[in-house]
């Protein structure tokens, strides 16, 4: 199985932090909404970078006809 990490972004108005996560929470949850699409980051070790892990982030719109990812984003970064 491999690490994913996964991101969805939105901007929106707010009082404060608690506010802006409580508003984004109820968009996704809402079953109408368009927030379906996801940056998702693969991350795994690479032998021929030897101590950095290889990236490669895709994005996914859950709502197209058929899912699929498409690439965004091949880099190496620093291990963590």
């Amino acid at each position: 199985m491999a690490e994913y990490h996964v991101m969805w972004e939105i901007e929106l108005d707010a009082s404060d932090s608690v506010d802006a996560a409580r508003k984004a929470q109820e968009i996704q949850r809402d079953p109408d909404s368009l927030a379906t699409v996801f940056e998702v980051t693969r991350v795994h070790d690479d032998a021929e970078l030897g101590t950095r892990r290889s990236v490669v982030t895709d994005t996914v719109d859950l709502d197209a006809p058929t899912p699929a990812p498409y690439r965004t984003s091949p880099r190496p970064v620093l291990k963590r």
